[in-house]
C-alpha cells in the first residue's frame, strides 16, 4: 500500500505541476519510489478519501436510523397520549352528563381560584379558553383515577408497538 500511495502522490505532483519544473516525470517517480520517500501526511490518497467517505456514509446511515427510531417512538408516545385522553373523555362523557359537567367545572374553577395567581389568570381568560382549561384540569383528575396501562404495557397490546 505504501508503494501505491507513493505512486499516487507522484502522479498527483506531476499532474499539478503547472510550471513544468518536473522535467523527467518517469525518473522522478522512480527516484521517489526507490528512495522510499514518505508521502506527506497532508496528502490524502484515493484509498483514504474512499475510507473517509465510507465512514461518513456509515455515520449518516446510523444517524438516519436513530432519527427514524426516535420519530417512531415520539409518534407512538403521541398515539398513546391521545388514547389516554380519549379514555378520559369517554369517562367524563359518561359520568358528567349535562348539568353535572357544569357543576364539576364550577367546583374545579373555585378550587383553582383559591390561588391568587390562578384567579387573576382566569379573570383575564376568554370564557371558551377558561372552559378549555377547566376541561383539561378535569381530564387530568380523571386520568389520575383511572388504572390505565403504562406506555410499555399499552404498546404490547397495540399493533403499532411491533415497530420496536
Amino acid at each position: 500500500l505504501a508503494l501505491l500511495d507513493r505512486v499516487e502522490y507522484v502522479t498527483f505532483q506531476i499532474q499539478s505541476d503547472r510550471k513544468s519544473s518536473i522535467k523527467n516525470p518517469a525518473g522522478y517517480l522512480i527516484s521517489f519510489v526507490e528512495g522510499e520517500q514518505p508521502v506527506p501526511p497532508t496528502f490524502q490518497t484515493k484509498r483514504q478519501r474512499q475510507a473517509a467517505e465510507k465512514r461518513r456514509l456509515d455515520l449518516e446511515a446510523r444517524q438516519a436510523e436513530e432519527n427514524a427510531r426516535s420519530l417512531a417512538q415520539m409518534q407512538l408516545q403521541e398515539e398513546y397520549e391521545n388514547w389516554r385522553l380519549a379514555e378520559a373523555d369517554a369517562v367524563i362523557a359518561h359520568q358528567f352528563e349535562g348539568e353535572l359537567l357544569t357543576e364539576r367545572l364550577s367546583e374545579i374553577s373555585n378550587q383553582l381560584r383559591e390561588d391568587k395567581r390562578m384567579a387573576a389568570m382566569f379573570a383575564r381568560m376568554a370564557p371558551e379558553v377558561r372552559r378549555t382549561e377547566l376541561m383539561r384540569a378535569l381530564r387530568s383528575e380523571v386520568l389520575k383515577e383511572l388504572s390505565l396501562p403504562s406506555l410499555e404495557e399499552w404498546r404490547s397490546t397495540n399493533p403499532q408497538g411491533d415497530l420496536f
